[in-house]
């Protein structure tokens, strides 16, 4: 496998200091190994991490319906049901190749790159709407499917978003 666009010659998927999605480089894939598992630095959740972080939530929810913001897997593969999508346009805020991981999509010796919100610009997505009796259970659901590792890069926060 190639180690990517700056190996030999000059690939037509970096243009401008930027990198491509191109058929070219997805034809360089290998169907993922098995999970590496956690590092020898890494801790896994456990329930109490999940119920201090789910408080911690729903302390500073806003009052309302709760609308959770999917831009990758949650738009095609939800962790729970919602009763209501709209498109939806997060400011402030755009996907980017920033996370670094070793599970799942890397090894700990080749981590791999994965798509997650940055500061910066906008990013498009969905809104979904969770049940009001279900909310907070659904949003548990949603820590436990994003949130596996501590401390996480992922930040569960209140944000505006504008929707159509």
């Amino acid at each position: 496998m190639s180690d990517g666009p700056g190996d030999g010659a000059k690939s037509s998927a970096v243009a401008a200091g930027r990198m491509a999605l191109t058929p070219e480089l997805c034809a360089q894939l290998t169907t993922p190994g098995s999970d590496c598992g956690p590092g020898p630095n890494d801790a896994i959740c456990d329930d109490d991490d999940y119920r201090r972080l789910l408080a911690g939530v729903m302390e500073g929810k806003p009052p309302g319906d709760v609308w959770l913001f999917a831009y990758g897997s949650l738009i095609w593969r939800p962790a729970c049901p919602d009763c209501e999508r709209r498109p939806a346009l997060l400011r402030g805020y755009h996907r980017q190749f920033c996370l670094w991981v070793r599970r799942f999509r890397g090894t700990p010796d080749r981590p791999g790159l994965m798509l997650a919100l940055d500061r910066g610009g906008q990013c498009h997505g969905l809104a979904l709407r969770l049940a009001g009796e279900t909310a907070e259970r659904d949003l548990e659901i949603v820590l436990r499917r994003e949130i596996i590792m501590k401390p996480s890069a992922y930040l569960p926060r209140w944000l505006k978003l504008e929707t159509s």
